[in-house]
């Protein structure tokens, strides 16, 4: 069991987190909120210079070493815009495990990544979170690829505007959180 706080404010949810025990899941509900562990995961098209036609699931993804560094560095990095909180994950992420792609393009939305990395012959590479693969129509042509030694994570968290309807995405994250398929 968990509550959902919605568009109120940090104290309200601080407060509600002080009286109960069970989980918080907040959207606009500010940074007292219980958020949860969801894994990242370094995501192409399956014809890319990367994987060369290799198959590679969330649960089983290719397993890349430092060598393959070069070749992921000249590949188009994807990344969602600035005022997504998981765009300072994802350069956070870059910068840990030492990846410094040459080449940068911001989409305008999350769903975009996933579109363009289903579009085939182009040789895009994205960190994608376990929600917006969730929401994907199909995942048949991506290939998933992780580094050795490096499991990547971020907190799942979601804040939006009150006055502005749920995106693609923000639905699909939200169908994600609450287990609503």
């Amino acid at each position: 069991m968990a509550i959902v706080l919605e568009c109120i404010s940090s104290m309200v949810s601080k407060a509600v987190g002080e009286a109960v025990s069970v989980p918080l899941l907040g959207i606009g509900a500010g940074s007292y909120v219980d958020c949860r562990e969801e894994r990242l995961f370094l995501a192409c098209n399956r014809n890319s210079s990367l994987a060369c036609g290799r198959a590679g699931t969330r649960e089983h993804p290719l397993l890349l070493a430092k060598a393959d560094f070069p070749r992921i560095e000249e590949m188009l990095f994807l990344i969602p815009p600035k005022t997504y909180f998981i765009n300072a994950v994802i350069w956070n992420h870059l910068k840990e495990i030492a990846l410094s792609p040459k080449k940068v393009l911001e989409l305008p939305a999350l769903s975009s990544i996933g579109d363009y990395l289903l579009e085939p012959e182009n040789n895009g590479i994205s960190l994608l979170a376990d929600f917006l693969i969730t929401g994907m129509n199909s995942i048949d042509e991506i290939t998933f690829v992780k580094m050795e030694r490096h499991d990547l994570r971020w907190y799942l968290t979601m804040s939006y505007l009150t006055d502005r309807p749920l995106s693609t995405s923000g639905y699909s994250l939200w169908k994600h959180v609450s287990g609503k398929r």
